[in-house]
């Protein structure tokens, strides 16, 4: 019983907090967030996050190339550069530029799995801190 509620007092907090709604969120939709809420407010998951996808923020405030958005596109559409390149309305070229200024900001490679999971967990932690 007092696993279900804590289960519970945690879906509705994250799901309150990645939704800004209180919709209904099952606690076992929440996939990473659940380990993810585990640590909030923890200074390592914030450095973790400036050594990842902070990176890119800042770039894209003086740049305005995009890169979070790209990263985001280029998760969404399981790593396909055709219809990541779609869905942005760029040229495929432009793409696989903005994802080697990713990795040469980062210095986490989109070509394996280590930079792959680095990125999306800073992309995830982004959502989870808005």
């Amino acid at each position: 019983m007092r696993e279900s509620f804590t289960q519970a007092e945690h879906a509705f907090k994250l799901g309150k907090e990645m939704t800004n709604s209180y919709a209904i969120t099952f606690y076992e939709d929440l996939g990473v967030y659940r380990l993810l809420g585990e640590l909030i407010g923890n200074e390592g998951l914030l450095d973790f996050f400036h050594d990842t996808v902070g990176k890119l923020i800042k770039y894209d405030e003086s740049h305005n190339l995009k890169l979070v958005e790209t990263l985001m596109a280029y998760f969404k559409h399981n790593e396909n550069l055709k219809e990541t390149s779609g869905s942005l309305f760029i040229h495929v070229n432009t793409l696989k530029y903005r994802i080697q200024k990713i990795a040469s900001l980062t210095g986490y490679s989109l070509n394996d799995t280590e930079g792959k999971m680095m990125l999306y967990l800073g992309l995830k932690i982004n959502e989870l801190s808005r």
